[in-house]
């Protein structure tokens, strides 16, 4: 009876400790500057599901937005606390990101009971909560890519750019991404990359030992050893992305292989940008230094380019 009385009053104080954190998260956000008129919203069909919810489709001011719904109503009292406080997490790095390759904050709310839901949903929105972005058409990167064999280099070195600048960003902003893959970066109807989903996104201020977070075959060495890492990591994600934007192909890594095959006809300075972002996490290059290489990299390609015919995508900007 002691033992259970004991388990009882542990969990009675890590509840207490999470919600404590809850607030603190709370406190640095103005709610009442991000929320929306929903008398100008129509939430119309669901496009995506994942762990922390739903994505719907929806209409704002006339422009479409895309609506990220986490049903806290929908989990159990332990997931609760790690699904607000990604929610919480994701409005204050995201609020006030301003970049043509980060997709554009609009809104959030820390309850749904305002919004009109069609069709109708049984989950409670007085606990749900939502935040609120541009409508990004183009599908995910990771899905473009599955759809090419192989794409023509001006297309892969446009990608590249599109991901580097816009993590980059993030780096300058003392952000790191912590789960950047292909699949989190959408295509907007020009075929512009931009980075999304910051749930599991922090400050740059960690240099200590964490669980292992984020998705495997991106996730650099020190992360998945829970070892102190920093923004680093990105960069190694970013290597594995290049990997897959040349190669058209997703990355399936196994335990004792942490790094793709470059395949041997890849343009020796993008192997080597790709082995670079591999290297152990102090030999790594900044963000700004993998964006001028790739600059770099896109305009020798473009004179190559003009002395003979080449091959565009749809693409134009």
């Amino acid at each position: 009876m002691d033992d259970k009385n004991d388990i009882a009053l542990k969990l009675a104080w890590f509840r207490k400790e999470e919600e404590k954190e809850l607030q603190e998260l709370s406190k640095l956000i103005d709610f009442d500057a991000c929320k929306i008129d929903c008398q100008k919203l129509k939430v119309k069909k669901n496009i995506d599901k994942g762990g922390y919810g739903s994505v719907y489709q929806g209409i704002y001011d006339d422009k479409k937005v895309a609506v990220k719904v986490f049903h806290l109503s929908a989990v159990d009292e332990d997931s609760k606390f790690e699904l607000r406080k990604s929610f919480l997490q994701e409005v204050l790095l995201s609020k006030d990101l301003d970049h043509p390759n980060i997709a554009k904050f609009i809104g959030a709310m820390e309850n749904m009971k305002e919004v009109d839901m069609k069709p109708k949903k049984k989950f409670d929105k007085s606990q749900d909560c939502c935040i609120f972005s541009e409508f990004l058409s183009g599908g995910t990167l990771y899905q473009y890519l599955r759809k090419h064999k192989k794409l023509p280099i001006n297309i892969v070195t446009r990608l590249a750019l599109d991901a580097a600048e816009g993590l980059s960003y993030l780096h300058s902003k003392q952000i790191m991404h912590r789960d950047l893959k292909t699949a989190n970066m959408l295509l907007d109807k020009n075929g512009r990359v931009k980075i999304i989903d910051f749930g599991i996104s922090r400050f740059d201020d960690l240099n200590e030992k964490t669980p292992a977070i984020g998705t495997i075959g991106y996730i650099a060495p020190e992360v998945r050893t829970e070892s102190k890492y920093d923004h680093k990591c990105d960069v190694f994600s970013f290597g594995i992305c290049l990997w897959e934007i040349f190669c058209c192909s997703a990355y399936r890594s196994v335990a004792l292989k942490m790094t793709p095959q470059i395949p041997q006809n890849c343009p020796k300075a993008l192997a080597d940008l790709m082995k670079n972002c591999w290297d152990d996490p102090k030999r790594r290059p900044e963000m700004s230094s993998v964006v001028e290489r790739l600059r770099e990299f896109e305009a020798s390609s473009l004179n190559e380019s003009a002395k003979g015919p080449t091959r565009l995508l749809c693409f134009s900007r």
